[in-house]
């Protein structure tokens, strides 16, 4: 019994899938920007953190960035 309420606490307990962007995309004031869907996987080892993303865009290359925030200065 108790081997099966741990288990159900555990998934119960766990933390959600996150549904968020760890960034934005910049253009000029009359740039259309379009993505709607973005991939994000995150590694992390020790001290040394690996950010890998993919996404869609689709939109003019000129004038175009995208910003990652990051929690140090590079």
């Amino acid at each position: 019994m108790l081997p099966a309420l741990t288990v159900g606490l555990a998934i119960a307990l766990a933390p959600p899938t996150a549904r968020a962007f760890c960034g934005f995309y910049v253009s000029g004031a009359d740039g259309n920007l379009y993505n709607n869907a973005t991939q994000v996987v995150l590694m992390r080892d020790g001290n040394r953190t690996v950010l890998s993303m993919a996404n869609n865009y689709q939109g003019p290359p000129q004038d175009f960035a995208m910003v990652v925030p990051v929690p140090v200065v590079l």
